[in-house]
């Protein structure tokens, strides 16, 4: 048997990298909330806090995922308005990427540059 889910995770995207996304967990299974967003593609950037960074821009849409599996695990999770409304807009014709497929975007016109992993994991 597991021990009670008792974390908190807040979730945000970047504020110098959207839509690189920040988790932060507090509570006293955070460290099981943490694997679980470790196993989503999170990495830790200190403490309480974790960064998804991806190529592709669908940060949002894959932290839509990880909340979604940690409220099933008993998590509370709290999403950011601005980051919400990422996950609401990021896709047309689906809510799901379909990998080696073009996905039409309905909140941008064309991609933005985009810093790697590594420079928004140690800006975090």
């Amino acid at each position: 048997m597991h021990a009670p889910a008792d974390a908190h995770v807040r979730f945000a995207l970047h504020p110098d990298h959207p839509p690189a996304v920040i988790a932060t967990t507090s509570g006293p299974t955070s460290d099981a909330a943490r694997s679980h967003l470790h196993d989503h593609g999170f990495r830790s950037t200190g403490p309480t806090s974790m960064v998804l960074a991806r190529i592709g821009r669908e940060e949002p849409h894959y932290t839509a995922q990880a909340a979604q599996l940690l409220q099933q695990h008993g998590f509370t999770t709290e999403i950011a308005p601005a980051l919400q409304e990422e996950i609401d807009t990021e896709w047309t014709g689906g809510t799901t990427p379909i990998p080696g497929a073009l996905a039409t975007r309905s909140a941008r016109s064309a991609p933005r540059p985009s810093a790697s992993n590594d420079d928004i994991t140690k800006a975090a």
